[in-house]
């Protein structure tokens, strides 16, 4: 598989073009991921919720060897920027740096997206997704839930596969908490912190698709306020259960998540030396996503959550006050809406049931 790559501006693009040809470079030393399970205020639970991430995830280096990997390479580069576009194509293997985004058509097999800015995001990725290409754009997907669902309804109609993710929702840690939370009874309230930059969706999407991740979709309303040390958002779900997610400013650039339920709470720092880890789970279900012809995850996770952060700034800019989500999405969403969604099972290593 031929994948093009957009981007110039944002490391994720080198670091995905790094990881899927083979060229670790300076873009990610090796550091030692740790997969250790969460830890939390109960005995780890040895059994998992229906559905669930299996806790028992192959290592970066058995999806490395995947054949998807194997056979997928990106192979032509655009960015704005011609020079850093040059330095990276070289730096990973690629040889052809296109004239244009559209220029890559015919060329390739698919494409990933990754820039900086989400407004931009629609624009670059929609004339691959007309043209039925399996699409992966980095996150934020765009700053605009109509731009969200505009893209994600070409989609449907054209056959293409889509997919938007934080790596840090596939992080080992994630993972496992996620797979344990079953033993938490019912589950009552997901506090998911990191860091803030840049604007409204840049940062703060990490901590909202963890969240997701976590909860799964289903929130109705959205109440945020904004101080010069973090943007805090409350999200609360149509059974009650609620999502904090604190985007922190100025303060140490950590991730951590806390999951509350009726029998106890789990909690899990999420550590810069699980991105790679998460950005190879990333890859890997979105190639097997492309090769299946079905999107790694329902397309009302990425509307959702675009949504949310839209609903968060309404909220913001209203002082604070609540903000249901239908309004922002002018109408609810439910799991039917776009019907190729489905979500990957957990990846196996080639040669395992």
């Amino acid at each position: 598989m031929q994948l093009g790559m957009i981007g110039s501006d944002l490391l994720h693009a080198l670091e995905y073009a790094s990881i899927l040809n083979a060229h670790p470079g300076p873009a990610f030393p090796k550091a030692k991921v740790d997969h250790s399970a969460a830890v939390g205020g109960m005995a780890p639970p040895q059994f998992r919720c229906e559905g669930a991430w299996d806790p028992e995830l192959p290592s970066a280096d058995q999806i490395l060897a995947d054949s998807a990997f194997r056979d997928a390479k990106v192979t032509s580069w655009w960015g704005p920027d011609t020079a850093t576009v040059k330095q990276w194509a070289a730096q990973t293997g690629v040889h052809h740096v296109a004239a244009s985004p559209e220029a890559m058509l015919g060329l390739v097999d698919g494409v990933l997206v990754c820039t900086w800015h989400g407004k931009d995001h629609a624009a670059l990725a929609r004339p691959f997704v007309e043209a039925g290409l399996p699409v992966f754009v980095d996150k934020p997907f765009t700053e605009s839930t109509q731009e969200a669902r505009e893209l994600l309804s070409l989609a449907e109609r054209s056959g293409s596969v889509v997919f938007t993710s934080s790596p840090w929702k596939w992080s080992p840690s994630v993972l496992s908490l996620t797979a344990q939370a079953s033993g938490l009874g019912d589950i009552k309230t997901c506090i998911a912190s990191g860091p803030y930059l840049d604007n409204a969706y840049f940062y703060t999407t990490h901590m909202v698709e963890v969240g997701q991740a976590i909860l799964g979709p289903g929130a109705v309303s959205v109440q945020a306020q904004h101080t010069p040390q973090a943007r805090v958002i409350i999200v609360t779900y149509d059974d009650g259960r609620v999502l904090v997610v604190n985007a922190l400013q100025g303060a140490a650039a950590t991730r951590h998540v806390v999951l509350y339920g009726s029998k106890g709470y789990l909690e899990a720092d999420i550590g810069e030396a699980q991105k790679e880890a998460g950005m190879v789970e990333t890859l890997a279900r979105f190639l097997h996503g492309a090769a299946e012809g079905r999107p790694p995850l329902p397309y009302t996770y990425p509307l959702e959550a675009t949504a949310v952060m839209e609903a968060a700034q309404a909220s913001v800019d209203a002082g604070g006050r609540p903000v249901r989500l239908d309004t922002i999405l002018e109408g609810p969403i439910s799991g039917q809406e776009f019907a190729s969604g489905a979500v990957v099972p957990p990846l196996k290593k080639e040669g395992t049931s």
